[in-house]
């Protein structure tokens, strides 16, 4: 978000792959899985979910390195589970329906 001094400054923390809105969080992309996360000042600690998914599927990182790294193994942890349970992985298409 240009011109946010806030979002300029998470910006400036983030890689390339990763941008932030004042309203959502921070938002990162792993193997085309979206995931969002906000920092909880009460724990003191980043928390996500994975957001084009209908399983739920969090993730969560002291730091934004962390963090990003604990969104890339959640969404490794779900396409694994996805196989061994014998289904592909889905993302929904954000109408109610899942795709490949």
């Amino acid at each position: 978000m240009t011109g946010h001094p806030v979002g300029e400054f998470i910006q400036s923390l983030l890689d390339d792959k990763a941008s932030w809105d004042p309203w959502i969080g921070v938002m990162i992309e792993h193997k085309g899985f979206v995931g969002h996360f906000v920092f909880n000042e009460r724990e003191a600690l980043f928390q996500g979910k994975v957001a084009n998914i209908q399983d739920l599927v969090t993730f969560e990182g002291k730091t934004i390195t962390k963090t990003h790294q604990a969104f890339r193994e959640a969404v490794d942890a779900y396409i694994e589970w996805r196989h061994k349970d014998g289904r592909e992985p889905k993302k929904s298409s954000g109408e109610g329906t899942e795709e490949t």
